[in-house]
């Protein structure tokens, strides 16, 4: 997993799990959004969110590949790109509706995100696992300020 933190300049503070981003007033540690970060990456993975005949994370990455392999989720928005089929659709909007419940849980106000991404690559070059679809997930957030938080993972060091 990297994590890094940065200021809107832009330049790279540290990769360093204990990192604090620093600014002209010491501004709040982005810590937790690493664990908000995991929580949404990890959300369809989960042996409790079983849809109908399969795991959601199956559904979600069958409608992924149908659509090209990739996708770009805009958290706020509740849309995709590129659009997806269901259950994908579906999928999309309830991983925008846990937002505000995750940053709330490590102690943000839901509307402190400016901006919110999670791509999901189900192309990757290791084989998938059975009832496991390898995936990797970049997590970028925009908080207000420009201060910006990036958190990368697969399904490897999930769960």
């Amino acid at each position: 997993m990297r994590r890094v933190d940065h200021q809107s300049s832009g330049a790279r503070l540290s990769h360093s799990p204990d990192v604090r981003v620093h600014g002209a007033d010491d501004v709040a540690s982005l810590k937790p959004l690493r664990s908000v970060a995991h929580n949404l990456c990890a959300q369809f993975g989960s042996t409790l969110n079983y849809w109908t005949d399969d795991y959601a994370l199956n559904h979600f990455a069958r409608a992924v590949r149908a659509a090209g392999g990739q996708v770009r989720v805009d958290l706020l928005a509740g849309t995709s790109l590129p659009v997806l089929p269901d259950p994908g659709r579906n999928l999309v909007m309830q991983l925008s509706s846990i937002l505000p419940a995750l940053l709330q849980k490590e102690g943000f106000a839901p509307d402190m995100l400016v901006a919110g991404m999670v791509s999901y690559n189900f192309q990757t070059s290791r084989p998938d696992h059975p009832g496991c679809p390898a995936y990797d997930c970049v997590v970028q957030s925009e908080a207000e300020g420009g201060r910006t938080y990036v958190v990368e993972l697969s399904e490897k060091n999930i769960g």
